[in-house]
């Protein structure tokens, strides 16, 4: 483990490092384009098996590990907590004479409006609604016991357990970023445990497992968007959705 004295000022400029700013990194963008690729394809020419297969595991995913995420990102809030109110939140994330670039006003509107913003706007009331029209499978009880479950699962989703995961991922990539002059990528948030092996075939791996990971991810929400806005528009009268 690298000590944050230790890390204090950027290393050398290796090769593997200025390899990795480049625009395109081979070894990651193809398979993970390839991956994609093939996902897509499947979904659309295998519709309804490829439906079918997530729904399966979706279903299996939230009746048999909702608990593992539950316990997961609560131990994100508490590990937060602890690396903030401890001498670790004192570590600038940056060289140690740097000044900050934003007041803590402005960045604390930027951090609601880019992180949140347009997800309660969209999700504030939809989402505690959508759960209570359709409960997950594993949920049981009357009315009053399934509405208090979609309230609790709209708080898991926007109350301090989504900070908690923004908060490890932001500060992983920000401290090896900033702080050790790496590039921009998941990887190198892991060098401290994985070491040089965060160079070789395992990183690209880390990097193609994040990246497919995030543009699902994005597909998700911008697909739950269109869908709302739509279905919105249906209902003013300004399109026509079958």
């Amino acid at each position: 483990m690298t000590t944050p004295d230790s890390a204090a000022a950027p290393s050398a400029a290796e090769p593997e490092v200025q390899a990795g700013r480049r625009s395109v990194y081979p070894r990651v963008f193809y398979p993970s384009a390839a991956l994609i690729l093939l996902f897509v394809a499947w979904a659309i020419f295998a519709t309804e098996a490829a439906e079918g297969v997530l729904l399966d595991v979706r279903n299996w995913i939230s009746e048999y590990l909702g608990w593992y995420y539950v316990v997961i990102v609560a131990g994100f809030i508490i590990f937060a907590l602890v690396v903030g109110l401890s001498h670790f939140g004192n570590i600038k994330l940056g060289p140690d004479d740097e000044k900050p670039e934003f007041s803590m006003k402005a960045w604390l509107a930027m951090l609601f409006s880019a992180g949140m913003g347009i997800g309660l706007v969209f999700w504030g009331v939809a989402e505690p609604l959508s759960h209570y029209a359709a409960p997950r499978p594993s949920w049981e009880g009357d009315a009053t016991e399934i509405g208090q479950q979609a309230m609790m699962q709209t708080y898991l989703h926007w109350g301090l357990h989504a900070w908690g995961i923004y908060v490890i991922v932001g500060l992983a990539i920000a401290y090896a970023v900033h702080r050790r002059g790496r590039p921009v990528s998941i990887r190198w948030a892991l060098e401290p445990v994985l070491g040089n092996r965060v160079r070789g075939w395992l990183g690209d791996l880390i990097d193609t497992v994040a990246l497919v990971g995030t543009i699902f991810g994005i597909a998700t929400s911008l697909g739950l968007g269109a869908l709302q806005i739509g279905s919105g528009m249906d209902f003013l009268g300004w399109l026509n959705v079958p």
